[in-house]
């Protein structure tokens, strides 16, 4: 696993530590957060493979955002078409 990929696994981890030893949620809360992350993770290759598109767009728009200095409209338009 790279080094980032581990640290940033361990920063979940110390969240979900915390958020579990104190009570700052109800038990139903703590259920549905549980549902949510047992259904975000199921999902199949297709919503995936979507995921990391649409990340792929975003850097692809923060990287071309500085370039087009009076065009930045046109070049949300035309990724957003993409």
């Amino acid at each position: 696993m790279p080094h980032s990929t581990r640290r940033a696994a361990n920063g979940v981890a110390l969240a979900v530590g915390w958020v579990l030893a104190h009570t700052l949620f109800s038990p139903e809360v703590r259920s549905a957060f549980a549902a949510i992350g047992r259904e975000s993770t199921g999902a199949g290759f297709g919503l995936t493979s979507s995921r990391y598109f649409a990340g792929w767009l975003l850097a692809l728009l923060v990287w071309l955002l500085p370039f087009g200095e009076h065009a930045r409209f046109f070049v949300i338009i035309a990724l957003t078409l993409l």
